[in-house]
């Protein structure tokens, strides 16, 4: 039985899967050790020189249905993509940097943009045509929800405790 993680991963599936879970587990104690300070910490995977766009997700397993959220503020809805795989969420999309903008004179540069790749690896596998995928996007948030098949939620059943 194939172990899954549902941590979103970077490209193609498992290509830099450990690499991304230990580069979580390393922002987590940096951002504790670091907590008072005010920045946030140059991740290693976004692209050249941490300077990239990358969005955040929210990936919330429900009764009925696993639910993702994506942060996408100044990203147009035309300007993403959006796939199933029987395994995975391919999230695709680019936050356009719309301004030629010289750095001279600029006291701080934080704002993120360019080209991203984020796959939601689901907890089970999907029929992909037959899997009625919602979204909704609204006020730069991607709501994406995909429900379980029915193999597994019939898989458990409740049992009364006496």
């Amino acid at each position: 039985m194939e172990t899954r993680t549902l941590l979103p991963t970077f490209g193609r599936r498992g290509l830099f899967a450990p690499l991304a879970n230990l580069r979580e587990e390393m922002d987590k104690l940096f951002n504790e050790w670091v907590k008072d300070v005010d920045f946030e910490p140059l991740r290693m995977f976004e692209g050249e020189g941490g300077f990239t766009y990358m969005p955040r997700l929210n990936v919330v397993e429900r009764e009925h249905l696993l639910e993702i959220t994506a942060e996408l503020p100044g990203v147009e809805a035309k300007d993403l993509t959006l796939e199933l795989t029987k395994s995975a969420v391919l999230l695709r999309g680019e936050k356009k940097f719309e301004e030629e903008v010289k750095k001279e004179g600029y006291l701080r540069y934080e704002r993120r943009f360019g080209s991203f790749l984020r796959e939601i690896p689901l907890p089970w596998e999907v029929d992909v045509a037959k899997t009625n995928v919602k979204t909704v996007f609204e006020n730069g948030i991607l709501t994406v929800k995909v429900p379980k098949p029915k193999d597994v939620l019939t898989a458990t059943k409740k049992i009364e405790i006496a």
